[in-house]
């Protein structure tokens, strides 16, 4: 597997055709707050679709009410690429008014977001995330950094405390074509790199008729990632969060495709 990359002006010029050798997914920052929007973004959406990189999208959060979170949000999504697979919200400082407002406030930028019909995740510290209780912003994915001490770019056993889908274990990575360090991901949970490279419309807004088709290609999972997704699933039939057995047999039987389980995630996220 490659490498999954954040990007932002920070990495200066990038010579696509040697880090698209390495790369297999790019998540590239839009814009700090609603007024400064990064500058190279657009050379780097550029890159990649000269390359053939799958690109998601981030904006660096600087709202200090709910309302400027929805202002935000909007002029994030005026700003994002038509091609870009999903979006993150990025919220790592306390830059609040009121602090007791930075859930509803992280909500309310998601789920303007999810309205628009795409995918949205959340990228926040690993002790901001505990400080704050940010288990409590429903989105698509949580993305959490946690460095070892000795943070030299290679990958290390001290992972998030908490259950997330993107991890970054380095600031200090190194990839071809790219001066200096990068920030480097894995996945890190049971979403696959698929399901991030594959349509940016979340499945809430698809009519259900249309997702039991049983579109799009099946989950390449391992066995172990199958039991745990069907015993998931089996728990949320049984807690009366999915109103139906079918998505616990589709993942019982290995049959559920990508876009299945990104509907059944966005209703568990709506009802969870």
């Amino acid at each position: 597997m490659g490498k999954i990359v954040d990007l932002s002006h920070h990495q200066t010029t990038i010579d696509f055709s040697k880090a698209s050798k390495e790369i297999d997914l790019a998540i590239i920052r839009v814009q700090y707050g609603s007024k400064s929007v990064d500058k190279r973004y657009k050379e780097y959406i550029a890159g990649c679709k000269q390359y053939n990189i799958p690109f998601g999208h981030y904006a660096y959060a600087r709202f200090k009410t709910i309302s400027d979170a929805v202002q935000e949000a909007n002029d994030f999504i005026s700003r994002v690429d038509s091609d870009a697979k999903f979006l993150v919200v990025d919220v790592e400082e306390m830059t609040l008014t009121n602090p007791s407002d930075i859930v509803p406030a992280t909500q309310a930028f998601v789920d303007t977001c999810r309205r628009k019909g795409f995918k949205i995740g959340l990228y926040t510290g690993h002790s901001f995330y505990k400080q704050y209780k940010m288990d409590k912003v429903k989105s698509d994915f949580l993305w959490i950094p946690r460095y070892s001490t000795s943070d030299n770019g290679n990958m290390h056993n001290v992972k998030p405390d908490m259950k997330c889908e993107l991890w970054q274990y380095t600031q200090c990575g190194k990839v071809s074509g790219i001066k200096g360090s990068v920030d480097l991901n894995v996945l890190n949970g049971l979403l696959t790199l698929d399901w991030f490279k594959g349509q940016k419309v979340v499945e809430a807004s698809i009519p259900k008729k249309q997702v039991n088709k049983g579109s799009g290609r099946v989950m390449n999972l391992t066995d172990s990632q199958w039991k745990e997704i069907a015993s998931s699933y089996k728990k949320a039939y049984d807690d009366k969060l999915l109103s139906s057995d079918e998505w616990y047999v589709k993942a019982q039987n290995k049959t559920l495709t990508i876009d299945e389980a990104t509907f059944v995630n966005a209703v568990l996220i709506k009802r969870g």
